[in-house]
């Protein structure tokens, strides 16, 4: 089975000056305090006069001394697990991906708007934490809206067939929760989930599925907003922001289209939470970016071809000779709004 990497996803940090001070004596064993100021008139001990130590007061008592070290062992693990688990689930994504060199952010096949949205931002955070990433999928992007949405938003995605082909182990789904569509993708193992659709799949270290919500654009939007994130508007630098970390505006672009994609513009299948992601996402939204998505130009071949399979050639044959010479036409179709007072929600307090 392919595994993601197996590296520990927590990293413990030490102090920089660790002193072990004796209590004064009371009768019973020493105890021990780790302490990173001056000792003052406690007195520093030196690490194997502790052990010696302590060899002489618990004696032949090894049993104790053994659970003692076990103790103090699960202690400091439990201390460990509840930092993690009281961290934010955005707090925890930023610490799994900053603790990997490489990963895939893997989307589910034939990615439509919301896929392309999570794997884009996921790539976006990564970059900003020195982490390599290649975003990948299978099958094919045909349908007009997620062609316009690709190449709007200038999306550097690579197609894959076998597992051999995606370019790292540590693999992070997006927008599904198990992987499907190539020869060989029942082997693999995430190494992360981050999702919103029912389903039993699981990552190795981290799972984020959410059924309530109507988007895993609106997840990932979370997470950028758990660690602070500051979206950047599309006509500053992110540098201008100020802050540690940013949501780029193709990005915000990308994850609001997909929030609107999957809810047929906050109407179906929405939550609070949707309409809070989106305000969030508001301040970086690229307004030309996200008219060129919703209202996508169409080739006067797109049109012949469709034509033709609705009416036959004889109105194809008349469609080609209006469209003749003109390489390409507008169209307009039911598209998510564009305009800020189409959708434009405030946030709750």
């Amino acid at each position: 089975m392919l595994s993601s990497c197996c590296t520990n996803g927590l990293r413990e940090t030490r102090p920089a000056r660790t002193h072990f001070v004796l209590s004064e004596p009371t009768g019973r064993l020493p105890t021990f305090i780790v302490n990173d100021a001056d000792v003052g008139h406690m007195g520093q001990v030196a690490v194997g006069g502790v052990f010696a130590l302590i060899e002489n007061l618990v004696g032949t008592r090894t049993e104790l001394f053994v659970a003692i070290v076990a103790i103090a062992g699960l202690a400091g693990a439990a201390a460990i697990v509840y930092r993690w688990l009281g961290q934010s689930s955005g707090e925890r994504f930023k610490q799994l991906l900053a603790d990997r060199e490489t990963v895939t952010v893997l989307m589910h096949p034939n990615p439509d708007p919301d896929a392309m949205a999570s794997a884009t931002a996921v790539a976006a955070l990564a970059e900003q934490l020195d982490t390599e990433v290649t975003i990948q999928y299978s099958g094919q992007i045909r349908h007009q809206e997620n062609r316009a949405f690709r190449t709007v938003l200038e999306l550097d995605l690579e197609r894959i067939e076998h597992v051999t082909d995606l370019a790292a182990e540590a693999v992070i789904l997006v927008d599904h929760n198990a992987p499907r569509g190539f020869t060989g993708a029942e082997g693999i193992l995430p190494l992360a989930v981050v999702d919103h659709h029912p389903g039993e799949g699981t990552g190795e270290l981290f799972t984020d599925v959410r059924t309530d919500y109507g988007s895993c654009s609106s997840i990932v939007a979370e997470y950028f907003e758990d660690i602070g994130a500051v979206p950047v508007p599309a006509e500053q630098h992110a540098s201008e922001t100020g802050s540690k970390y940013v949501l780029p505006s193709g990005a915000a672009t990308g994850l609001l289209y997909g929030i609107l994609s999957d809810t047929k513009n906050l109407t179906v299948g929405a939550a609070a939470v949707d309409f809070e992601a989106a305000s969030y996402l508001y301040p970086g939204v690229g307004q030309n970016q996200l008219d060129r998505i919703a209202n996508p130009e169409v080739d006067a071949e797109v049109l012949e071809i469709k034509a033709r399979a609705i009416a036959g050639g004889g109105f194809a044959a008349r469609l080609r000779s209006v469209t003749w010479g003109r390489s390409r036409t507008r169209t307009r179709s039911h598209r998510p709004p564009t305009r800020s007072s189409d959708w434009r929600v405030s946030r709750r307090s």
